[in-house]
């Protein structure tokens, strides 16, 4: 929208992928560009989960690559 322009003059389309089961939280963070002309763009999840037990804790990377 006009707002999102006014802080980042790209055109894009961003979509965020949520999957919770009983063992497993899935995140997804796809940008896609749909302007005339490349930019970069950089993002993060910050997840600040309480876990009953660190050691027993697994993170997986997603199998899935874009570059």
């Amino acid at each position: 929208d006009e707002d999102t322009m006014k802080m980042w003059p790209h055109k894009f389309n961003l979509t965020v992928t949520v999957r919770l089961s009983a063992q497993v939280l899935y995140q997804e963070l796809s940008v896609e560009n749909t302007d005339d002309h490349t930019f970069d763009f950089t993002a993060l999840f910050h997840t600040y989960f309480t876990v009953e037990d660190i050691k027993r804790t697994k993170v997986y990377e997603s199998e899935k690559r874009h570059s």
